[in-house]
């Protein structure tokens, strides 16, 4: 009996004891707040993940916008700048430089008046250009470098019907002043 009344004892003594297994409110505070502490960076990195793809999306987009207006703004840009009417060439040349970079537009109305006006002028020439194809090469928000098929047709007093002459041009555009300006025409 005496033996009983030990493990009683014993038995008594471990239920006063605090339990290793149950937490103090001490213990679950600080469980809960590390929980909540792990949950908010979770989140954190989950909103700066969506943040960069979207930043990344919009980027893109961005991108394709003005590689499709660089485009667009060359073919209607080239036709205009390799086109011109002995008739009306003070014009033409006005609305070819409407479309270039100013450094450009002194370096081909220079060009007109040197090259362009005399032929022009004396072989009463007409010369048409259109875009065949297009596309772009390289580009970025500020700057685009695109590559035209072109075919010219000239017609002259000498000629005794239109000549039709196929090309390639790479046209290199700077985007200045909220607008696309041609910067460069090379034929190749």
């Amino acid at each position: 009996m005496e033996q009983d009344d030990d493990v009683t004892s014993a038995e008594a003594a471990r239920d006063d004891a605090p339990d290793a297994e149950e937490a103090s409110p001490r213990d679950e505070g600080r469980s809960r707040t590390w929980g909540l502490v792990a949950a908010s960076m979770v989140l954190a990195l989950l909103v700066v993940g969506a943040g960069v793809l979207g930043w990344r999306a919009w980027g893109a987009e961005r991108d394709d916008r003005a590689r499709a207006e660089a485009l667009r703004v060359a073919e209607r840009a080239v036709p205009d700048i390799l086109g011109y009417d002995h008739a009306r060439l003070d014009a033409d040349i006005e609305r070819a430089t409407s479309h270039l970079t100013p450094a450009f537009a002194a370096d081909y109305k220079t060009f007109a008046d040197e090259t362009i006006r005399p032929t022009a002028e004396k072989l009463r020439a007409v010369v048409t250009a259109d875009v065949v194809s297009a596309g772009i090469e390289t580009a970025d928000r500020d700057s685009a470098q695109v590559l035209l098929f072109v075919n010219q047709t000239t017609r002259t007093a000498k000629l005794p019907a239109p000549r039709v002459d196929s090309s390639r041009v790479r046209v290199r555009l700077e985007y200045t002043d909220g607008l696309w300006r041609v910067a460069a025409v090379e034929p190749l």
